[in-house]
């Protein structure tokens, strides 16, 4: 039996036990059917075990290229923990200095090669079992992450999510090093899930995550679980 924590529509705590099915995977499509349920997943830390962003500059830069880096813009890493710069501005500031003029086609590949050799050995068991169980059950399943979509978009295609994430800015068929909008992170990702699914068609809304930044993902969830895995 799993041990958990879920999050009510107060924001408590409630403490649970599930047991989690085999694993196995199917392609999910998404829908429009009316009266649905939904599934919403965080990727990182929820179904991998750690922030798949700075694993993905590092499987692309190699591991000198990533501490130079990292120690390069050490400064807007300490003022966003310091409160002085936003997240998404760290952010930017750290995919500006690893990719910026990368081309789209090239990004996108990378990230196709990282879901395929570095992806999987960074996932949970038994997130996919959970995975697995609502997908069985004919759920639609959502992958709501603040990663960019460069190299998530393939592992959702490939184990039935529909993609909610935060999508990279191209200009000129290159990447500025900029996001499209807001992080997709707290309460943009109901927000953004929002435009995607609606709200009319919901039966019955899931949430799993595992940081602050999922607080307004569980919360919108008749049944929101908190690090569950």
């Amino acid at each position: 039996m799993q041990k958990y924590e879920k999050i009510n529509k107060s924001g408590c705590f409630l403490s649970f036990s599930y047991k989690l099915p085999a694993i196995s995977y199917f392609c999910g499509k998404e829908t429009n059917e009316i009266n649905m349920i939904v599934a919403a997943f965080d990727f990182d830390g929820t179904i991998t075990t750690k922030d798949t962003m700075f694993a993905f500059i590092r499987f692309v830069k190699g591991d000198l290229s990533f501490i130079w880096g990292m120690f390069c813009i050490s400064p807007y890493l300490l003022a966003h923990k310091l409160g002085f710069i936003s997240a998404q501005k760290a952010k930017e500031k750290l995919l500006t200095f690893f990719f910026k003029n990368e081309s789209e086609q090239k990004m996108y590949e990378l990230g196709e090669r990282f879901c395929e050799e570095m992806i999987p050995s960074l996932l949970r068991p038994q997130a996919l079992a959970c995975i697995e169980n609502h997908q069985k059950q004919g759920h639609i399943c959502y992958l709501v992450t603040a990663s960019l979509t460069f190299w998530t978009k393939k592992w959702a295609e490939k184990h039935g999510f529909i993609l909610v994430a935060t999508r990279p800015l191209i200009e000129n068929d290159t990447f500025t090093g900029k996001i499209v909008g807001e992080n997709c992170n707290g309460a943009e990702k109901v927000a953004r899930l929002l435009l995607v699914v609606g709200a009319e068609a919901i039966e019955k809304k899931y949430a799993y995550g595992d940081t602050s930044g999922d607080r307004e993902l569980l919360t919108w969830a008749d049944e929101g679980f908190f690090k569950l895995f």
